[in-house]
C-alpha cells in the first residue's frame, strides 16, 4: 500500500477516501502525515471533494475524507466547511430516521442496502463530531 501511495500522481475520490482511512489507521503515524502532506493537492482539488453541502449529484464532501476530528484529513478543510457539512449531514435525515445515497442505484433492494449502510455511516460521524 505505502508502495502504491508513494506513487500516486493521479487518483479518483473513491481512491483517495480509501487511503485517506488508510492513513487513519496505520500505526506508522510520521508516515502517514507524510503521505497525506504529498496528497493534499489531490484530495483538495475540484474534481475530487465537494466543499458545497449543497451541491447536486454524487459528490465527495471533506466528510469522506475526514469522518472524525482526528482525522488525518481533517486538517485539509476549513473548520467552518467541515460545520456546513455537518449541518448539512443532520438535515438529510428523512422522516424515517434514516439517510439516502447521493448516486443512482442499481435496483431498490441495493438502494435499501446502501441506505442501511450510508444510516450507520451518518450517524458514526455525527456522533464523531459531537453532534
Amino acid at each position: 500500500m505505502w508502495a502504491r501511495i508513494g506513487g500516486l500522481d493521479a487518483a479518483g475520490p473513491y481512491d483517495l477516501r480509501a487511503v485517506a482511512h488508510f492513513l487513519d489507521h496505520v500505526p506508522d503515524r510520521d508516515r502517514a502525515v507524510k503521505a497525506l502532506d504529498q496528497l493534499a493537492p489531490l484530495i483538495t482539488s475540484p474534481g475530487v471533494v465537494t466543499l458545497d453541502p449543497e451541491a447536486p449529484g454524487e459528490t465527495h464532501t471533506p466528510l469522506d475524507f475526514a469522518p472524525r476530528p482526528e482525522s488525518l484529513a481533517r486538517g485539509l478543510f476549513e473548520p467552518a466547511v467541515i460545520e456546513a457539512h455537518l449541518d448539512h449531514l443532520a438535515r438529510a435525515q428523512r422522516e424515517d430516521g434514516g439517510w439516502t445515497v447521493n448516486w443512482p442505484a442499481w435496483s431498490p433492494v441495493a438502494a435499501a442496502e446502501w441506505r442501511g449502510s450510508m444510516t450507520v455511516s451518518a450517524l458514526a460521524r455525527l456522533r464523531a463530531n459531537g453532534r
